[in-house]
């Protein structure tokens, strides 16, 4: 069994190697502003690029909630190469790291082999996951999806005392993160039920974490003053308001298909995926964060990726 699982394991490390190296080395980078455009110019600039002037990078640099997100640019800002060069290295190893992570998530969910595999190439096979990355290579999207990958398979695992340490720098990679700590707390809370655990235990350890990354988030916000006063940290709520316009609809079937390719027509042609909610109801409360989470921005194309390895399970 042990020698089986180990090829499993490489066959696996073999695909998601190749299968990111093609996607590096066929994806041009962006022209606009040369390679970091729109949001990846916030990031550029937090990690050292020298894209504008002192007083403009100065302000730049503090715009909320783009500053808050420290993780990706302090990690590209001590890399040895040039900026952008250190993002594409990140998204390389994000992007490989991730589908090995998804692989392992469907094994532990007791998938074949051959479907663990499938669903690797499902999610590889979404513009927003790897193609992206190397297209705006200084987005954090990628690593953002690690993270959230690897905060699934803790949960999975019931490595409670790592999430503990993972939720707070999760929720530094991307605010969105601190919400799926509810849905590490439903892991715990199935786990516990299922293995007899103690209700002080669960108390204890679903408050820690709930309260790490909320709380290191409010650490970061008291400490770094943003440079855009104006900054409204309710826009979620004005996106929520779009579902009452009539063109809100068409644009978010549009997204759905280009967030997620073909795999929602796939679950609408049958059943099994209503019995896995049922028999696993904390992926129920990991879709109803990642519904939330398309309130986040007008993007709602890429940040349906927040529910893609729920789709794809």
């Amino acid at each position: 069994m042990d020698a089986k699982r180990r090829k499993e394991e490489g066959l696996a490390i073999v695909l998601a190697f190749f299968t990111t190296a093609i996607f590096f080395l066929t994806t041009p980078i962006t022209p606009s502003n040369g390679g970091y455009d729109s949001d990846g110019l916030v990031y550029g600039v937090m990690a050292g690029a020298r894209l504008l002037p002192p007083d403009e990078a100065a302000y730049v640099r503090r715009m909320a909630p783009w500053c808050y997100r420290i993780v990706s640019p302090g990690i590209a800002s001590v890399l040895p190469f040039d900026p952008l060069t250190n993002f594409r290295v990140m998204a390389f190893l994000a992007d490989f790291s991730s589908l090995l992570l998804l692989f392992q998530i469907l094994r532990r969910l007791a998938f074949s082999p051959f479907l663990s595999v499938v669903g690797l190439l499902f999610y590889a096979g979404s513009f927003w996951t790897l193609k992206f990355s190397f297209y705006s290579p200084a987005y954090i999207d990628d690593e953002t999806q690690f993270f959230l990958l690897l905060l699934i398979d803790a949960t999975l695992s019931r490595r409670w005392r790592l999430l503990m340490f993972l939720l707070p720098v999760a929720a530094l990679q991307k605010e969105s993160l601190a919400l799926y700590s509810f849905f590490c707390v439903a892991g715990l809370h199935a786990a516990g039920s299922r293995g007899g655990g103690g209700r002080g235990a669960l108390l204890w350890r679903g408050a820690l974490l709930v309260l790490l990354p909320f709380g290191a988030l409010a650490v970061v916000r008291g400490m770094i003053e943003p440079s855009n006063p104006r900054y409204d940290p309710t826009v979620a709520f004005r996106h929520l308001a779009e579902v009452l316009s009539p063109r809100f609809w068409p644009i978010l079937l549009q997204a759905l298909f280009s967030g997620l390719g073909i795999l929602p027509v796939l679950l609408l042609c049958g059943g099994a995926w209503c019995r896995f909610l049922r028999r696993r109801w904390a992926w129920g409360v990991y879709g109803v964060i990642g519904v939330a989470c398309l309130f986040g921005g007008g993007d709602k194309a890429r940040l349906f990726l927040y529910l893609l390895p729920l789709v794809v399970v």
